[in-house]
């Protein structure tokens, strides 16, 4: 019962406030209304001053044309100057007139006033048309019967409009005033009533504010943020019980003083949230809000978001400030760690490439203004990816931490070093007298680089190729120095690794004719404008052609040929040895089985092909050989691989895996270059090869030097012992031929019998010989 008797009781003073509320508002209402008339009834009046305003314009214009006509009657003549003058006239008229069109329903007297109008301008356009044909009597004449009486007219009518307007202006004038007097009248009424139930309301909603204030105070109990309000007279400061919490403290253990806030501030913040406090509270801040630390009761910091807002006086003094701190000490310690994920390499924990190019950056800026040297180092580990894929990438890992941890060892305090990504390292000395410091700095990483490094129970020995970028001899931006000592890297890199070079201009020379090749070497094969020549190999017992070996040949469109050593290590670097490969591969095939169809006579040729390292990596090559043999229909024992020794020492159980699986074909395989690499003896034994190519360098010296000879009648001797048979490229000398078939060489090729030849040409060669059956060698 009491419950219902509350509600019918708060219903029916809810029905006593809406009709309480009601007059005031519709007393409101009627007198927004009134002063809406009032308003409308002033504008009227307005409107009909302005329309008196036109009408007196309207008067003068004419007049002012009338005595345009009599000063031509005077001058005898209708200069120029007066006609222009009139139509100007003419045209403010006809403003006029609309202006009273838009402010005056009455269309039968303007019409009237417009007729008149057009009455006077067409007698002074009369009189005008006879002033300048010379007849002025007649001039006066039309000016006396006819202009004088149109404007005589006009002004009665413009007279009688100009009363007409005056009367109503003086009519709404005193009923805008009347409603004036309404309109403040309704308005008293109102505010006095409404000053009335404002008392009321106030007296009856001081309990409601009270119950607001326990909320509120609830809340702050109940909120996660401390909540702090701070009387800035006094000094002070109500601390919720949950700021005391967030330090650790309870809620008796603080004093209420800004000095027990102060105190806990973090040394590093102190000052800067003393500025921004004493910049709000000046008023030269709009906001007060900043991150700092407070120190907590267990001796550690906390991250806290601080918010406050003041109340001021009259003359903008503040005198009171509330507001709240948010614990954030999570959030910073993410943020810390996406800025070191951002800046730091993950895995060796060295600065990234990022904090590199910033420091390089400002180490640049730095040097402009002391003239100080700097330089750049970009070091490359060589074969790492052996070291990845034999040992594991954890062992790869551990070898990238390691190898950073002796970098820096071989650094100053104030030299950079950070991991560009993969095996690839970057130093910023500065500071340095001379390039030969940078020289030094190098030689000192890639001494310390030879110590093996025992990983996983093992040791690993790794070498390095580094490039030398310095703004002594080239100056330039941040993006040149880095490009620079990468291009250089390279050149270390193709000079046979575990070198390190300075850059030079040539080097960037070098390197854009290098892309122009990349670039126009993919065009080349996208669009066929490579092309294969062959050369042949002769059987040095009978003198016959027993095999072909394909070479790539490039017609550049622009530049011409292009040498074949030029592009192909391009190509290996870039990957496009593999369509290149691949497109040898099948046209050869198709190629030898085409000989094979047009020439059974001849003895069945093969013809071979170079595989590089790139090729013998990729994963699908095997698949590849036996497709282009399926496609081609060439018998398998017609086709050989050339394969150049190095590739072998560097992963020797999957290159013997691999030449097993080449062999499971029914090809051929060829040690191509013997003689320029490791030349162990180990793995002629161990792989299954059926031919070993001497390389040229080695025939190119037999008859002038004795070791030359000696090497080749080893390689030769040790061929024989593993069942192979020997082939020497480069034979160009009738010397040569002889030397090579008394030390037992099987086969040879070279300018001495043939250059290499198109399709077209070798088969003219077969040709030949089918006519002359005896042999090919030229006589």
């Amino acid at each position: 019962m009491p419950d219902q008797e509350k509600r019918r009781s708060s219903s029916q003073q809810g029905l006593s406030w809406y009709w309480a509320w009601l007059i005031p508002v519709a007393m409101g209402v009627l007198a927004l209304v009134a002063a809406v008339v009032v308003e409308t009834l002033h504008d009227k009046v307005q409107n009909r001053n302005q329309a008196q305003t036109s009408l007196k314009e309207l008067e003068e214009e004419a007049l002012h044309e009338l005595y345009a006509q009599e000063e031509a009657l005077v001058q005898r003549q209708v200069t120029s100057e007066l006609a222009e003058e009139i139509s100007e006239g003419r045209r403010e008229r006809t403003e006029l007139l609309k202006e009273l069109e838009r402010s005056d329903p009455d269309e039968r007297m303007l019409d009237e006033i417009r007729d008149t109008l057009a009455s006077l301008e067409a007698a002074v356009d009369e009189e005008f048309r006879l002033i300048g044909a010379g007849r002025l009597q007649e001039a006066l004449a039309v000016e006396g019967q006819q202009a004088d009486p149109s404007y005589e007219k006009l002004e009665e009518l413009l007279e009688e409009k100009d009363e007409e307007y005056a009367g109503a202006a003086r009519r709404t004038a005193m009923i805008a005033d009347a409603g004036t007097f309404a309109v403040v009248l309704l308005s008293a009424l109102v505010l006095a009533t409404m000053f009335r139930l404002y008392e009321r309301f106030r007296r009856e909603n001081q309990e409601v504010l009270e119950r607001s204030e326990e909320r509120f105070e609830l809340a702050v109990r109940g909120s996660k943020d401390g909540i702090w309000d701070w009387n800035l007279e006094t000094n002070e400061v109500y601390y919720s019980p949950r700021w005391k919490e967030m330090l650790g403290y309870e809620d008796h253990e603080l004093q209420n003083r800004y000095k027990a806030w102060k105190e806990r501030i973090h040394p590093d913040d102190l000052e800067r949230v003393t500025r921004t406090l004493e910049a709000y509270l000046d008023g030269r801040s709009p906001h007060y809000e900043l991150e700092h630390r407070l120190l907590h009761k267990d001796g550690r910091y906390r991250w806290v978001l601080t918010k406050g807002a003041s109340v001021r006086d009259g003359k903008g003094t503040p005198y009171r400030m509330s507001g709240s701190h948010t614990d954030i000490t999570e959030r910073k310690k993410l943020e810390e760690q996406l800025q070191r994920q951002a800046t730091q390499d993950p895995l060796t924990k060295l600065p990234n490439r990022i904090v590199l190019l910033d420091r390089l950056g400002h180490a640049l800026e730095r040097s402009k203004r002391r003239e100080e040297n700097i330089a750049v180092l970009f070091m490359d580990l060589d074969n790492f990816k052996i070291v990845n894929d034999s040992l594991g990438h954890e062992v790869g890992d551990a070898l990238l931490i390691a190898v950073g941890e002796r970098m820096r060892s071989c650094l100053r305090p104030g030299d950079t070093v950070a991991r560009l990504g993969g095996d690839e390292f970057g130093i910023l000395l500065e500071d340095i007298s001379s390039v030969e410091e940078a020289q030094r700095t190098a030689k000192r990483i890639a001494e310390s680089l030879r110590t093996p490094f025992c990983l996983e129970h093992r040791e690993v020995v790794v070498t390095a190729s580094i490039g030398i970028a310095s703004n002594i001899s080239f100056p330039g931006h941040t993006e040149d120095l880095m490009r620079n000592a990468d291009v250089a890297m390279y050149r270390a890199k193709n000079k046979g690794k575990a070198h390190h070079e300075v850059f030079d201009p040539s080097m960037y020379e070098r390197a854009l004719e290098r892309l122009e090749i990349e670039h126009d070497l993919r065009r080349a094969i996208e669009h066929g404008e490579l092309s294969i020549r062959y050369q042949p190999k002769v059987e040095l017992a009978t003198g016959e052609i027993y095999g072909m070996e394909a070479l790539a040949r490039w017609e550049h469109p622009e530049n011409g040929p292009i040498p074949p050593q030029k592009f192909i290590p391009i190509a290996e670097e870039t990957g496009l040895i593999i369509p290149l490969g691949r497109w040898i591969l099948r046209e050869a095939c198709r190629q030898a089985r085409e000989w094979h169809e047009l020439f059974p006579e001849i003895p069945p040729l093969n013809v071979s092909v170079n595989l590089s390292a790139k090729q013998v990596e990729y994963p699908g090559l095997v698949e590849e050989v036996a497709e282009a043999l399926r496609e081609s229909g060439l018998k398998p024992s017609a086709l050989e691989l050339e394969i150049t020794e190095s590739v072998f020492m560097e992963d020797t159980t999957s290159a013997t895996a691999l030449l097993r699986q080449l062999q499971g074909l029914g090809i051929q395989l060829s040690i191509d270059d013997f003689g320029t690499g490791y030349s162990s003896l180990s793995y002629l034994k161990r792989f299954p090869f059926d031919y070993l190519k001497i390389d040229r360098s080695i025939t190119d010296g037999l008859e002038r030097d004795p070791r030359n000879a000696a090497v080749a009648e080893a390689a030769i001797t040790l061929a024989h012992a593993l069942g192979e048979k020997v082939v020497a490229e480069g034979v160009e000398t009738e010397e040569q031929l002889d030397r090579l078939r008394r030390m037992g060489s099987d086969f040879a090729q070279g300018y001495y019998f043939w250059k290499p030849l198109s399709a077209e040409a070798a088969s003219e060669v077969f040709s030949k010989a089918r006519e002359r059956q005896n042999g090919l060698v030229p006589e």
